[in-house]
């Protein structure tokens, strides 16, 4: 779709940083000799994964290195992972296909950002079969095949989740209330949202540093916002900075 449109080439969500610098290198008419292997690996078919794959040290090397971020964002997706059936149901029954197809893209975004990467292919795989009409009949079969994806990556969770327990960050809520009210803290985000609003992917480094510096007394308050930075759901990141202001 995306060459049909006339671009001259696509890199998908979640990228890995050598095959994003790889493809800019190669459409620039760069050297990239030693970048070979990794635009190979990436033309290549993907593999299979195993049912409950959690891939935590490539969503660590996708969140720049941040584990406090990393332990937000698997906290944020395990909580969301319960929710999904009763949702991908109504979507179904209520006919809302566009909804639907929206709801796996985005959810497929999420588990490729943690490493949940069999989970990822499963949505992928339900997401293209939603953007065909369905038949009562294949509703069953599809959430079958959803539930049993998400109950093994939900099992792989609680050790990941258990893992980065130090990192947690749940702290007093008026601590929380004071940090939202300094100045500083809302300059920063300020700053956040206007780079959120043109695209301007310096918006992850100034995120970066709005965590170093208000993480550890914000705690789970930051937790929709991590879960948008890591997907690269700008729009989102925007409505989240607009509540956070609104605070």
């Amino acid at each position: 779709a995306c060459l049909a449109a006339g671009m001259n080439d696509h890199v998908g969500k979640p990228f890995e940083l050598d095959h994003l610098v790889a493809t800019v290198l190669r459409l620039c008419h760069r050297p990239v000799t030693a970048l070979v292997s990794v635009v190979s690996a990436a033309s290549a078919p993907p593999p299979s994964y195993p049912a409950g794959d959690l891939d935590l040290e490539g969503a660590l090397n996708r969140l720049g290195g941040h584990t406090a971020m990393l332990a937000s964002v698997l906290r944020s997706f395990a909580d969301a992972l319960p929710h999904v059936p009763d949702q991908v149901k109504g979507f179904l029954v209520d006919g809302k296909m566009p909804e639907l197809v929206r709801s796996m893209h985005t959810l497929k975004g999420l588990a490729s950002t943690v490493g949940a990467r069999h989970l990822a292919q499963v949505l992928a795989h339900l997401e293209a079969q939603s953007k065909t009409p369905l038949q009562p009949a294949q509703h069953s079969s599809l959430l079958a095949e959803l539930q049993v994806a998400l109950d093994a990556t939900a099992h792989s969770l609680v050790p990941a989740l258990a893992q980065y327990a130090d990192t947690d960050t749940n702290l007093a809520p008026g601590l929380a209330a004071q940090t939202l009210q300094e100045s500083g803290f809302r300059s920063q985000v300020q700053a956040l949202a206007a780079l959120l609003e043109n695209d301007d992917m310096q918006a992850l480094e100034s995120y970066a540093d709005l965590r170093t510096h208000y993480a550890h007394s914000l705690g789970p308050v930051l937790n929709p916002l991590d879960q948008a930075m890591a997907g690269l759901e700008f729009a989102d990141a925007l409505q989240c900075c607009q509540t956070l202001m609104a605070s």
